[in-house]
């Protein structure tokens, strides 16, 4: 397969996810109303913020998420690099860098989506000893 002018123009996406396993497991890469998790009863998202997979645009982003939560939400750090022609929707990033994910027409991703995008991790850290990271 040639490379053409778009592809040059259109990088891949790095992102950064904090993940309970390693390796990475599709488990990780499903939302958590994706994993029947109720809604928290303190500031609940919106349903449809609750349905997206958070991920974050920075290595520092996400391990402060993982500090502030006590790595609540996992340990590992999976960065994973996204082609721009992958089936998903990416509405963001907020101020912190924050950006939710989303199957291709705008709806909560599913187990077969999962495990597509647990293909595009590149590398896992495990971020209570890792302070910094350069790709």
């Amino acid at each position: 397969m040639a490379v053409t002018a778009e592809d040059i123009q259109s990088p891949d996406i790095v992102l950064y996810r904090l993940v309970s396993h390693n390796p990475a497991i599709d488990w990780d890469f499903l939302s958590q109303a994706a994993r029947k998790q109720p809604l928290p009863r303190r500031n609940p998202p919106s349903e449809h913020d609750w349905a997206g997979l958070s991920m974050f645009t920075s290595y520092e982003a996400v391990r402060k998420l993982g500090v502030l939560f006590n790595w609540k939400h996992g340990e590992w750090v999976a960065v994973l690099r996204i082609p721009q022609a992958a089936p998903i929707t990416i509405e963001g990033p907020d101020r912190k860098g924050h950006v939710v994910l989303y199957d291709s027409t705008g709806k909560m991703i599913q187990a077969e989506l999962a495990a597509l995008i647990s293909s595009y991790v590149i590398r896992l850290v495990h971020g209570p000893s890792v302070a910094s990271l350069a790709l």
